[in-house]
């Protein structure tokens, strides 16, 4: 897959093959560089730091939606894979789409090399870890919601049209 800048938006399918390309680089060498430690210490910021959750509210629902689905193994893989500005400038529905991913497959982010990152960096492994304030994680939620409806039209739209180039398949076959 071709590099791509920050600045281009990423489609869903592109950045879950970002992330599973850091998850595969990860577990074979466990070591990270100055700049992944930043990443991974702004991402940690986003989930503890109200004011930079307030100040980047995409990029922190996106990680706490990671972090609730997938753990902290999933935000520090998301947070190397992708980090912020490709996050926030990944198209609603592309980030919703990707979130639909990470919650189908929560499990390939439990590696005991990832394991031992998160805890190493100080990721929270729950929602229990991360500081909340309700007012801000009711707005993220009201917004997760809206987002998680949209991708049910999303998911139920696509359904239907591979139903409908199924039906039109066999009924050019018959």
């Amino acid at each position: 897959m071709p590099e791509k800048s920050p600045q281009q938006s990423f489609s869903s399918d592109e950045a879950w093959q970002l992330i599973l390309q850091t998850l595969k680089s990860l577990n074979d060498k466990p070591a990270l560089n100055e700049h992944k430690k930043t990443i991974i210490a702004e991402a940690v910021a986003a989930l503890k730091d109200l004011t930079k959750a307030e100040k980047y509210p995409r990029y922190a629902e996106f990680l706490h939606r990671t972090l609730h689905d997938a753990g902290g193994g999933g935000v520090l893989v998301c947070a190397v894979a992708l980090g912020q500005t490709r996050v926030v400038r990944m198209r609603n529905k592309e980030r919703v789409s990707l979130l639909g991913k990470i919650k189908e497959n929560p499990r390939i982010f439990g590696d005991s090399n990832i394991t031992l990152l998160v805890v190493h960096h100080g990721v929270p492994r729950s929602m229990k870890g991360a500081k909340t304030d309700p007012q801000l994680l009711q707005q993220l939620t009201i917004r997760s919601q809206s987002c998680w409806t949209l991708l049910g039209k999303v998911t139920k739209r696509a359904r239907a049209e591979s139903y409908l180039q199924q039906t039109v398949q066999s009924s050019l076959e018959t």
